[in-house]
């Protein structure tokens, strides 16, 4: 299971939103006191004034929350986190409703069995008679058709999922009730429940914070539930000590408890599993798709500067044409003179020829001119076929990867493949970062001085464009070179740097895709391609 704490979410949300001040109603919470710490600004908590450690940030106000909570106004997030049941949660999210021009950053975190469609009191004189269900001093379970009590020290209502009943039900009537308020809830082993304005800029921060830990939270809600049930039934079995008989029970539910446990876990990890996968492989369609769609439009541009040019070609074809027939009647008007004026033949020859000549210089450009479109019409010919080429490479791409999608061992193996190659990228990151920084600027150096001269130039711009590449697969590269993961390049350089003076010429591959390696300048051609692409 998650833990929502160690995902260090709650500052980055603080964050989002520009928050100033914080209000947690119990100052006993240590992991949401933490978490709020560590982001700067100011914090007031309801608790005891006398407890120890507490840290000089942090105002403290003696007293019950739901008591003081109406002298508090224009703070910019609160953490409900005290009495887990239907009166309190409702009528603190009221007051801070009715105190505040704009409705706060409200974080709701006992959202969780067994107290969503249960109350829990921890003095329950305080409650009003007409608010408080029946309780016990006890936490009443039905497992198998059986009735499970567990004390845990709070007392709950007797019944669950009635009216009035439980943070869950608190949270649904405030929200039926206020249309202009949203909720977004962040589902690990403790469940939280963000309420929010629904202006237009809480809503782009709210989708921003949806995008960034989208994958990482269980989508279904009854597994932390059912996680937190069994452990206060195991909790239950450890305190059950009496008879051979009660012995006896308490393996058979162990047993049960067990069976159920490991089935809620290995749910979790398919679901987890297959929404990763579908969303990759989504995302890599939806790609292919737009790059089709790129080219399409390509081509059918390509395709109308052809028709162009058969236009033009035929328009030239027309204009030597002309000039023909042009020719043919001189002809035939130089035949006429002649038989009319002998004595006029050699001036008329003369001036047939200038004409003649000036005609044949004018085939002579239109020929030239003809040749000059063939052989524009020769490159854009060459131009599509390579966009076709392209396309052929795209569409049987697509293909391969449409095929890989039916097949699910093969794209869990890949999802655990690229899981595998994040993890080794991030170790290598983590790994003398200050040691890597301080070297960074001789790796130029050193490149030059395990270089051939004639070949510096090409290996610097190839190891530029290795480090500003997506196409590079740091993690890829070393989980399949494990002699350069283990070596001083990872220690005081990169992979990159291994590769440019060494990988290369020792024909290793970066990444699992296909890419070009005859030379090292179609490599960072081939970068370039991928980069525009």
């Amino acid at each position: 299971m998650f833990n929502f704490y160690e995902l260090s979410i709650i500052p980055d949300i603080l964050q989002n939103f520009k928050v100033k001040n914080v209000v947690v109603t119990n100052l006993s919470d240590e992991q949401i006191i933490e978490q709020v710490l560590n982001y700067d600004s100011s914090v007031t908590a309801f608790g005891s004034s006398n407890s120890k450690d507490i840290n000089d940030n942090i105002y403290v106000i003696d007293g019950y929350p739901l008591d003081s909570l109406k002298d508090l106004k224009e703070f910019d997030a609160i953490f409900i986190n005290d009495d887990p049941n239907w009166y309190t949660v409702y009528s603190e999210l009221n007051l801070i409703k009715e105190n505040n021009d704009e409705f706060p950053l409200v974080f709701i975190c006992n959202n969780r069995f067994p107290h969503k469609f249960r109350d829990s009191y921890i003095n329950p004189n305080v409650i009003p008679e007409e608010f408080r269900n029946r309780y016990v001093k006890e936490l009443p379970i039905c497992f198998n058709n059986e009735r499970i009590v567990i004390y845990d020290g709070l007392f709950h209502a007797d019944e669950e999922n009635t009216p009035k009943n439980g943070v869950s039900t608190a949270i649904n009537d405030f929200l039926s009730e206020n249309q202009g308020i949203g909720m977004m809830d962040i589902r690990f082993t403790d469940e939280m429940v963000i309420l929010y304005p629904k202006s237009t800029i809480s809503t782009i921060r709210i989708d921003k914070i949806q995008s960034a830990i989208e994958g990482k939270q269980v989508n279904k809600l009854e597994f932390p539930d059912k996680l937190i049930e069994y452990q206060l039934l195991f909790s239950y079995i450890n305190e059950f000590k009496s008879g051979q008989d009660n012995l006896i029970s308490l393996e058979k539910f162990k047993s049960v408890i067990s069976e159920k446990d490991d089935l809620i876990t290995s749910y979790e990890n398919q679901i987890r599993t297959h929404d990763s996968e579908i969303r990759y492989k989504e995302s890599q369609i939806d790609s292919f798709e737009s790059k089709l769609n790129l080219k399409d439009s390509e081509i059918k541009n390509i395709e109308s500067i052809l028709q162009n040019k058969d236009v033009q070609i035929k328009n030239l074809q027309n204009q030597i044409t002309d000039v023909n027939s042009e020719m043919d009647t001189l002809k035939n008007d130089f035949d006429k003179k002649e038989k009319l004026s002998k004595s006029n033949n050699k001036k008329l020859k003369d001036q047939f020829k200038v004409k003649e000549n000036d005609l044949k210089s004018q085939i002579v450009a239109k020929n030239s001119q003809i040749s000059y479109i063939n052989d524009q019409f020769l490159l854009v010919e060459n131009e599509l076929n390579e966009k076709n080429r392209l396309l052929d490479v795209l569409k049987d791409e697509y293909t391969y990867q449409s095929s890989k999608l039916d097949n699910k061992e093969y794209c869990i193996s890949c999802f655990k493949e690229e899981i595998s190659n994040n993890h080794s990228e991030i170790q290598y990151l983590k790994v003398n970062t200050f040691l890597k920084k301080i070297l960074s600027p001789f790796s130029y150096v050193f490149l030059m001085l395990k270089s051939n001269p004639k070949e510096i130039p090409v290996n610097i711009k190839l190891y530029k464009a290795l480090k500003d590449s997506k196409c590079f697969d740091i993690g890829y590269y070393l989980n399949n070179n494990e002699d350069v993961q283990k070596s001083k390049w990872c220690k005081y350089f990169s992979p990159e740097l291994h590769y440019v003076c060494n990988g290369f010429n020792e024909h290793r591959k970066f990444n699992k895709k296909y890419f070009v390696n005859n030379s090292k300048k179609a490599l960072l051609d081939y970068l370039l391609s991928c980069e525009e692409l």
